[in-house]
């Protein structure tokens, strides 16, 4: 049987400026602009579908115009779309990232306020689906009353969770919920945010594993990964070669991860796999590169 993954969380239009020259706060700069599909969940359940992974998104949009070609989209690529929820009274979510001239981020801003309309209320509707997933993923862009309600779902259910923090500022709805999550994948800002330990990643993840999570894959940009469990921390170079853009390359991560332990059920493996999605995304200017695939990462992780 094909594995299933039930992804929870953002769908959103992206909108990435990238700045042709260096920066210039307080003035206007000349760049390149995109828009495209995006959304935390939505881009994570795109490419474990690019990777032929079977996932469901449970999700939110509006009904627009935009909305329907982003649901097409991200249908055609192989994700369930059939069960989100259609808005009629807000728009869908907006993403706009500002990126300078190396293509890191600068800045970015969203208007999520939709995704308050993803309530207990419809997860419970959608709780089969939830429990006959061999994994399951959820951001933080849901409320902290559909977080914990994931997490008990997945607890009762015995179902693997990996959770994504998002940013800083919403990944203060886990505090108090960490007891039984899976996987967790901060970065550096996420980890001192949910911790109060600043500067030292192994200290700060293993305060979150005393805190009841499971596996820690905290995210260094650059510098790559370090996993941590109850037994140890190891951690894993960037095998990027190139930076075009940022955008989106967490959430490849995390496909790429998942991929990974189900795939080679070992988290060595896993975390390699999650690299080498990264780096294919962080190559490319789209959000979700088309060049994902089981081929690619495979020749990605096995290269000398």
């Amino acid at each position: 049987m094909k594995k299933q993954v039930t992804v929870i969380g953002g769908l959103n239009m992206d909108i990435k400026a990238k700045s042709k020259v260096n920066l210039v706060t307080g003035d206007s700069n000349p760049s390149d602009i995109e828009i495209s599909a995006g959304g935390v969940g939505r881009n994570i359940a795109h490419n474990l579908a690019l990777l032929g992974i079977q996932s469901t998104l449970l999700s939110v949009v509006g009904d627009e115009i935009e909305s329907h070609s982003i649901i097409d989209l991200t249908a055609k690529a192989g994700v369930n779309m059939e069960h989100l929820l259609i808005s009629s009274k807000n728009k869908t979510g907006k993403y706009i990232a500002i990126l300078d001239s190396q293509g890191e981020m600068a800045m970015a801003v969203s208007d999520m306020s939709i995704l308050e309309e993803l309530d207990t209320a419809y997860l419970e509707s959608k709780l089969e689906i939830i429990k006959n997933s061999h994994f399951v993923v959820c951001d933080t862009n849901v409320s902290t009353d559909c977080l914990k309600f994931v997490i008990e779902a997945c607890k009762i259910h015995k179902i693997p969770l990996c959770i994504d923090p998002v940013s800083a500022a919403k990944a203060v709805k886990l505090l108090g919920l960490l007891e039984g999550i899976d996987i967790l994948t901060p970065n550096t800002m996420e980890l001192q945010v949910l911790t109060g330990i600043e500067n030292n990643v192994e200290k700060a993840s293993e305060e979150l594993i005393r805190l009841g999570v499971k596996n820690i894959v905290a995210t260094l940009g650059p510098l790559g990964l370090c996993h941590t469990d109850k037994n140890k921390s190891t951690y894993f170079p960037s095998i990027a070669k190139s930076i075009l853009d940022v955008t989106g390359a967490g959430d490849s991560l995390t496909a790429g991860i998942i991929y990974g332990l189900l795939q080679y059920e070992n988290f060595r493996t896993g975390c390699l796999c999650g690299l080498a999605s990264a780096a294919i995304t962080l190559s490319s200017k789209e959000t979700v590169s088309k060049e994902i695939s089981v081929a690619e990462i495979t020749k990605l992780i096995h290269k000398p």
